[in-house]
């Protein structure tokens, strides 16, 4: 009888701590039912959102030129300068701005190449072989962009470095001209973004963003901010003119 006893009072006690468990979780997971209920849900348009529009293009004189490739081959970004070698282009964009980095004019080209691209490209900047193929010849975009360069006084990227030497290398290719390119300041909003602070590793030291990751702060206090688009490179050029509009401008380089 004392076993039996004791054998309904150890079953009495785990089934009183199952309910327990099973209590707390449901308690929490109400708790964080409710606390999502009252998070704004944000999830942006490249193409819809106010924060990107060009509106009727400003009338002011140009200023900043805001510039983005996208490269046939996949190229690691942690990759130091000293073993980086050039890429073709296969998609561009830019945006020439006043000194307020409110849009004149918006212009974006996929450019034809030669060969297939590794798949890690691709879906890096989800430009397909075939889009590729069916883009525009490289010569006479390249003499576009460097129309609107010749009007602007600084060239602003985010890694501007990477951006600036592809577009070096892409213009050599062509054997165009450097010097009005190699002649401009620029503003490298990566730069910017790590000294700003806004990214911190786990042992204190600043970060440099992703440019998503800088414009979800600059406009909403965080990092994560969801953004449709349909062009990796025009979504980029628009995030950087959003940045240079939102932020006190650093010093060009």
């Amino acid at each position: 009888m004392p076993l039996l006893l004791l054998a309904l009072l150890i079953t009495l006690g785990l089934a009183l701590v199952l309910g327990l468990v099973l209590w707390y979780l449901k308690r929490k997971r109400r708790q964080r039912l409710a606390a999502e209920s009252f998070r704004p849900r944000l999830r942006l348009s490249i193409e819809e959102s106010e924060l990107f529009g060009l509106g009727a293009g400003s009338p002011n004189a140009p200023y900043y030129l805001v510039l983005d490739t996208e490269t046939f081959d996949a190229i690691d970004p942690e990759m130091p300068q000293e073993a980086w070698s050039p890429s073709r282009i296969v998609a561009l964009s830019w945006q020439l701005t006043d000194r307020a980095g409110q849009a004149i004019k918006e212009e974006s080209h996929t450019l034809r190449q030669a060969g297939t691209m590794q798949h890690e490209a691709v879906r890096i900047h989800g430009i397909s072989n075939e889009q590729m193929q069916q883009g525009e010849a490289p010569l006479p975009v390249l003499h576009k962009l460097m129309q609107d360069l010749e009007e602007a006084e600084i060239v602003v990227a985010h890694n501007a470095w990477f951006h600036l030497s592809t577009l070096t290398a892409e213009l050599q290719a062509h054997g165009l001209d450097t010097s009005t390119l190699e002649g401009k300041s620029y503003i490298c909003t990566m730069e910017w973004g790590r000294d700003l602070g806004c990214k911190i590793g786990g042992d204190g030291r600043k970060l440099y963003p992703r440019l998503d990751e800088l414009f979800g702060f600059l406009y909403f206090g965080r990092l994560a901010v969801p953004i449709r688009y349909r062009s990796k490179t025009l979504r980029d050029v628009r995030l950087v003119a959003a940045c240079l509009r939102r932020m006190s401008l650093p010093v060009a380089e």
